[in-house]
Order: C-alpha cells, then structure tokens, then sequence
C-alpha cells in the first residue's frame, strides 16, 4: 500500500487519484537513483554553504547588533527612575 503525499491516507498502489483528498498521484515523478539524489545532497549543501557565509560577511560589515541590545532596556528604565527620582525631589523640596 501506498500513502496520499496530501494527506497521508492509504491508497492502492495503482490508484490515479486519492480516494480521501482527491490528490491527483499522476503528477507524481518517479524516485531518484541514488546518484541523483547524491548530486541533489550536495548541490544543497554548496547552496547552504554559501548563504552561510554571505550571512557571516552580512553580520560582520554591519555588526552583529548585540552589542546594543542592553541599551534598548535600560534606557526607558532609567529615565523613568531620573523623572521619577526629579518628582520625589520636587514633592519634598517644596514641602
């Protein structure tokens, strides 16, 4: 038995079309040699490869952005904690 590659239920081997989803299984190619598939693994981990250090090139010329990270949060906290801190001062000065 064979499995819809739509929604995983079993067909009959000889069967044109999904009998659950109605999948048409004509348009389905037939399995690559092993040599084929060989050439396709490695087509794809030259592509991986590269986009890997395209990626590494991207991060190096503009910076990894990390370094900043921090900054993003403890500046809204502190100026809320100097306004706050101001607030106070101005409440009990004018007492």
């Amino acid at each position: 038995m064979n499995y819809c590659p739509e929604c995983g239920s079993k067909i009959e081997e000889n069967s044109k079309v999904c009998q659950f989803c109605g999948y048409s299984l004509t348009s389905l190619s037939k399995p690559e040699s092993s040599s084929e598939k060989d050439k396709r693994i490695q087509e794809l981990e030259k592509k991986i490869e590269r986009l890997e250090k395209s990626t590494q090139s991207k991060q190096k010329s503009s910076g990894s952005g990390n370094e900043n990270t921090p900054w993003v949060f403890i500046t809204p906290i502190a100026f809320a904690a100097i306004f706050f801190l101001f607030v106070f001062m101005i409440i009990f000065i004018t007492r």
